[in-house]
C-alpha cells in the first residue's frame, strides 16, 4: 500500500502493489474499516498486480486504509497505512 498524499490535503490516490504471486480477481480498499472502494482485476499470474482508488473531498482527520485481494483461493489482506489530512 502507498498513497501520494505528499500534502496533507483531502485529494489523493491510494494503490496496492502485489508483485508476485496469484493474482486476486479481486481488490477492496477500506477506509477506517468501512469498504469504500471495489474493483474487478484481471489474473495475469505471474505478473505483478496494481490497483488505484482515488480519493476525494476528505476532511481533516487521520485515516487508515487497508486492501484486501479476492481469488478461488481465497482473501489475503495487505498492511495498514496511516494517511493525516492536515489541509
Amino acid at each position: 500500500m502507498s498513497s501520494d498524499n505528499l500534502e496533507g490535503n483531502g485529494n489523493f490516490k491510494v494503490a496496492m502493489y502485489m508483485w508476485w504471486g496469484t493474482n486476486g480477481t479481486t481488490y477492496r480498499l477500506y477506509e477506517n474499516g468501512v469498504l469504500i472502494d471495489t474493483q474487478n482485476l484481471s489474473d495475469r499470474t505471474p505478473s505483478a498486480q496494481e490497483a488505484v482508488s482515488t480519493i476525494a473531498n476528505k476532511a481533516k482527520g487521520n485515516y487508515e486504509y487497508r486492501a484486501e485481494l479476492v481469488n478461488f483461493a481465497g482473501v489475503v489482506s495487505s498492511d495498514s497505512i496511516m494517511i493525516q489530512v492536515t489541509k
